[in-house]
């Protein structure tokens, strides 16, 4: 299991769009955007502003890996058969998804860490809360399982990277702009266009952590009713995915 999941270390290594977008560019975007958001805020906002900057950039972390980066590696290698011709050879498919899991969980963790050490003392970002801080990390937690279940469900229905990649690329755009993680507040969109952000458990996440930093109690409950339906939708994917692939094999 240990060659397994350092052969696929190495394959995520090989991804250029996950460990730029995944690694760099999250905290590229914070470098630039904290004296260009700062100094059109009042210094009494300052601390909101920073902790928004914060939040909102490390959400692009698991989105570019977790999302985007695992389903265009495994759907590459879907096209390629490459996890047929590995189960020939005992590697069996479970097996290579747990080693797949392990290895994007390594380098989830060390995105997030080396963000957090760069940016933290960057941004001077205030200490939240001890229950604001756990639940941001059991949040992201969260996210991270549903990303990665709807990208494994994605490159397992569609098969072919340009497909995938399509899809995904698409979802990603649309999540972070209906998010408001594009410099766009939910709140300047149309009605009907702020229902739709709200099926995306990231818009809640923003906003939320932004007013709930500093607080030890707070109502998530719209946040994890879209986790709820998220979730579910990420589900029937990877089940409909999977009874699909489950009758090709015979």
């Amino acid at each position: 299991m240990k060659k397994l999941i350092a052969y696929e270390l190495r394959n995520m290594l090989g991804n250029f769009f996950a460990i730029f977008f995944g690694l760099f560019f999250p905290i590229l975007m914070t470098l630039i955007l904290k004296p260009a958001i700062l100094k059109n805020v009042p210094e009494i906002a300052h601390d909101a502003a920073v902790v928004r900057i914060f939040i909102t950039n490390l959400l692009m972390i698991p989105l570019a890996l977790m999302f985007v980066g695992f389903s265009a590696l495994f759907s590459q290698e879907l096209e390629k058969n490459v996890i047929s011709r590995m189960s020939l050879f005992g590697i069996t498919e479970s097996m290579q998804m747990r080693a797949k899991m392990i290895a994007q969980s390594i380098v989830l963790l060390f995105a997030i860490i080396l963000y957090c050490a760069i940016t933290i003392p960057y941004l001077g970002l205030p200490m939240p809360t001890l229950y604001a801080g756990t639940m941001y990390a059991l949040v992201i937690i969260l996210l991270s399982i549903i990303l990665f279940i709807l990208s494994y469900g994605i490159a397992l229905l569609s098969k072919k990277f340009s497909v995938c990649y399509g899809i995904t690329m698409t979802l990603y755009f649309s999540m972070m702009i209906l998010s408001g993680m594009m410099g766009m507040n939910i709140s300047d969109f149309p009605s009907f266009i702020q229902v739709i952000s709200k099926m995306f458990p990231t818009a809640f996440i923003v906003s939320d952590f932004q007013d709930a930093w500093f607080l030890t109690s707070y109502n998530f409950a719209p946040m994890f009713q879209s986790f709820i339906f998220f979730g579910s939708i990420s589900g029937i994917v990877c089940y409909i995915a999977l009874r699909k692939n489950a009758r090709s094999s015979f």
